[in-house]
C-alpha cells in the first residue's frame, strides 16, 4: 500500500504532519485489500504507527488518544486492539493519570486475555502496584 511507504519515508525523514497524514491516508483504504488478512496487516500497521507517529514526536496526550480510539476502529482485530489499549495504559501510567492507566491496563487483561499484550498488562500493573502503598 503506497500510503504506508508514504508515511514510512515521511516519518524517517522527520516530516511529522506528512506521515500523520499518511497513516490516516492509509487508514481510509486498508480494508478494501485482498485478501482479507492483508487488509487486517495494513490496517493494524496504519492504525499503530500513527500513533507511533505521535508517541515519538513527543505529543503523549495525542497519541495515547489516539491509541484509546484503536479498539473502536479495529473490532476484529483483537491482537492490534490489545497492543493499542497496552500502550496507552503504559502512556497514562507515565504521565502519572493512574486511574486511567489501570483502566486501560485491566481492559487489555480482561477482554483480550488470549493476546501477549495482556501478560504485559498484568505485568505493568503488578510493578505499578509494587510501588503503591501495599
Amino acid at each position: 500500500m503506497s500510503e504506508l511507504t508514504t508515511a514510512h519515508q515521511r516519518e524517517d525523514a522527520g516530516d511529522i504532519e506528512g506521515a500523520l497524514v499518511a497513516f490516516r491516508a492509509a487508514q481510509t483504504k486498508c480494508g478494501s485489500l485482498t485478501p482479507p488478512r492483508r487488509a487486517r496487516a495494513a490496517c493494524a500497521e496504519a492504525l499503530l504507527g500513527e500513533a507511533e507517529v505521535l508517541e515519538h514526536a513527543g505529543r503523549t496526550k495525542e497519541a495515547t488518544d489516539v491509541y484509546l480510539a484503536v479498539p473502536a476502529k479495529a473490532p476484529d482485530d483483537t491482537a492490534t486492539a490489545s497492543i493499542a489499549t497496552l500502550r496507552a495504559g503504559e502512556m497514562l501510567l507515565r504521565a502519572g493519570e493512574t486511574e486511567a492507566a489501570w483502566t486501560a491496563l485491566w481492559k487489555c487483561v480482561t477482554e483480550w486475555p488470549d493476546e501477549a499484550s495482556a501478560g504485559d498488562a498484568l505485568r505493568a500493573l503488578v510493578e505499578d502496584g509494587r510501588r503503591r502503598d501495599a
